[in-house]
């Protein structure tokens, strides 16, 4: 399956489709498409990280995060304080707190002893979405047919095809599982298993 970019997933799309009426609406599916695959598809081509030394306890988070996976100071673990947490992340006692972090929006207060060390957040990207100035991203390379079964599902939904919406939501899904294995498996060495005396 031949689809390397924004262009050729649309035009792969109005083959399968048959259906001129709908050319307008593509971009619509492979966006909707893409806002489930960024709530679904957690692999490592989706990790990345920063550091910096923060010059006060209020750090902006990079445009591109998505999900924070871990925070480190000084390459301590910090802890995670939901936002109703009574605490002094606004000015108030510090020491109450313990050594952690909150979000508010793209906005991560800290909460450490003292400031000059090193922060750490590693996160997990949103997926850049496909447009006529963006023709191409990790996911698109990486799966084509995700896209393709997905943008597939999301047009016969709105078609009102109930089998086609089920014959395309299914081979998103086992698609979408066989990344998601495939990125698992890459992370354990292939060899023979060794049984060891216990």
């Amino acid at each position: 399956m031949s689809i390397a970019s924004y262009s050729d997933l649309q035009s792969k799309m109005a083959q399968f489709l048959k259906r001129q009426d709908l050319t307008a609406l593509l971009p619509d599916f492979i966006r909707i498409a893409e806002q489930h695959f960024d709530r679904n598809i957690y692999t490592r081509s989706r990790r990345a990280s920063f550091s910096l030394t923060p010059s006060g306890t209020q750090v902006s988070l990079p445009s591109d995060w998505g999900r924070l996976i871990r925070a480190y100071y000084n390459g301590k673990t910090l802890d995670y304080f939901p936002n109703d947490f009574s605490s002094g992340y606004a000015n108030g006692q510090t020491n109450r707190i313990g050594y952690g972090y909150q979000i508010e929006g793209d906005t991560l207060s800290l909460s450490v002893p003292q400031l000059g060390g090193v922060l750490r957040v590693d996160y997990c990207t949103v997926i850049e979405p496909l447009s006529t100035s963006n023709t191409s991203n990790w996911l698109l390379e990486d799966a084509p047919d995700i896209y393709l079964y997905g943008a597939l599902h999301e047009a016969a939904v709105y078609i009102r095809d109930d089998a086609r919406m089920t014959l395309w939501l299914q081979k998103r899904d086992a698609a979408v599982q066989d990344l998601i294995d495939d990125d698992t498996a890459a992370k354990v060495p292939e060899q023979p298993l060794v049984m060891r005396r216990a």
